[in-house]
C-alpha cells in the first residue's frame, strides 16, 4: 500500500490515524518487495541456498553466534500462510527450513512470530533447537485487523501487531524487559484471539530472554576479516602511510587513525601525524609540503651545477 495509487500519502504508512509513526519510514530498507516476495525466496533467505548472482545485501549473513528474528504477518489458515495470494508456505516446509538452519549453524537463538488466522498451526511442526515461536491465534481462531483508514479503504494494522508495537514504544534500547513482560500485555479482550508460544529445546525461559536480544540493534559487531580493503594502503608499506596522509580527500575528516600505521614504523611518521592534526587546515599542510618540494628542488639543482663546474674545470686543465 505504500506505493499504491490509492494512497494519498505516497511511500508512507502509519499504524493509526494520528500519523505519528511512519512504519515505512526512510530508515526502513526493503530487500524483497512486490513479486519478489515468494515462498522460494523466503526459504532461500533462511537456509542460505541462494543462486550465485544474489547480492550479499539480500542474504541473511548469520552464524552460530547470531540471534535471528522472523516476523510473519498476512493471511493464513490451518498450517499455511499466503504469499501474494498466489502461493502458500506450509508448516512442514517452514519446519524443514528451520531444521536446516540449525544443522548449518545459522543461528544461536531464533525467535519467530506469526500473525495470521490460526497462526499456531503454522508453527506446530517446528522442532529445531533453541527456537522460540509466538503465534497470534489458535486453531480455528481469526487474527483480526485494527484501525480502518477511510482514505485507504482498509485497515492499517492488525490487533496483535498493534499491541506488540505499543509495548515497544514504551521502552528504550537500554530496557531490561523480557518476553514474559511482553506476554503480560497481550489481552484477549483487545485481540479477540488467544496468543501462544513454544520454546523447542530452548535453554532459557521467557522471563530470561531480554527483548533487546532480538530488537534494538544491541549487538557485538565483528568483521569477517581483520583488515578492510583500505588497510592495505597502510599495512602493506610502512612508507606509504606517510605519503598517503598528504593526499587524503580534502573534504573528508582531516584525521588518520594511529591504528592504521604499523607498530614497527619509525618515529618520523608518528611525528608527521602529530603535525598533521595540529595544522589549521588541509590547504595549509599542502602549502608547506609544496614549499619543501621547491626548496629540495633548488638544492638539487645547485648541486648539479656545482658538479658540472668541477668537471668542466678538470677538462680545461687536461
Amino acid at each position: 500500500m505504500a506505493c499504491n495509487a490509492r494512497n494519498p500519502l505516497p511511500a508512507q504508512l502509519f499504524n493509526n490515524e494520528s500519523h505519528l509513526l511512519d512504519v515505512y519510514g526512510q530508515d526502513v530498507e526493503v530487500d524483497y518487495r512486490g513479486y519478489e516476495v515468494t515462498v522460494s525466496n523466503f526459504l532461500q533467505v533462511l537456509t542460505g541456498r541462494h543462486d550465485s548472482n544474489v547480492p550479499r545485501s539480500k542474504r541473511l549473513i548469520s552464524d552460530a553466534s547470531s540471534n535471528v528474528l522472523v516476523y510473519l504477518s498476512g493471511h493464513g489458515g490451518n498450517e499455511f500462510i499466503k504469499f501474494n495470494d498466489v502461493e502458500e508456505l506450509l508448516a512442514q516446509d517452514l519446519a524443514d527450513a528451520l531444521a536446516q538452519m540449525a544443522e548449518k549453524g545459522r543461528y544461536r537463538e531464533l525467535l519467530m512470530i506469526v500473525e495470521t488466522c490460526e497462526a499456531a498451526t503454522l508453527l506446530q511442526r517446528v522442532s529445531a533447537p533453541n527456537v522460540i515461536t509466538i503465534a497470534s491465534s489458535q486453531k480455528e481462531q481469526q487474527s483480526l485487523s485494527f484501525k480502518s483508514d477511510p482514505e485507504l479503504g482498509l485497515s492499517l494494522i492488525d490487533r496483535f501487531t498493534y499491541q506488540t508495537l505499543a509495548f515497544f514504544e514504551s521502552i528504550d534500547i537500554k530496557s531490561m524487559a523480557t518476553l514474559a513482560d511482553l506476554f503480560g500485555t497481550y489481552s484477549y479482550e483487545f485481540m479477540q484471539s488467544h496468543f501462544s508460544y513454544r520454546m523447542t529445546n530452548a535453554t532459557r525461559r521467557p522471563r530470561d530472554v531480554k527483548l533487546t536480544n532480538f530488537w534494538g540493534s544491541v549487538a557485538d559487531v565483528r568483521t569477517t576479516t581483520d583488515r578492510g580493503p583500505q588497510d592495505n594502503m597502510y599495512h602493506g608499506d610502512a612508507q606509504l602511510g606517510r605519503y598517503m596522509a598528504a593526499y587524503v580527500e580534502e573534504d573528508g575528516p582531516w584525521d588518520i587513525d594511529c591504528m592504521l600505521l604499523q607498530a614497527d614504523m619509525p618515529n618520523e611518521p608518528k611525528t608527521l601525524l602529530k603535525n598533521f592534526r595540529s595544522t589549521s587546515s588541509p590547504s595549509g599542510w599542502g602549502v608547506r609540503n609544496q614549499e619543501a618540494i621547491y626548496a629540495w628542488s633548488g638544492f638539487v639543482a645547485l648541486c648539479c651545477l656545482a658538479l658540472y663546474i668541477i668537471i668542466a674545470t678538470r677538462e680545461l686543465k687536461l
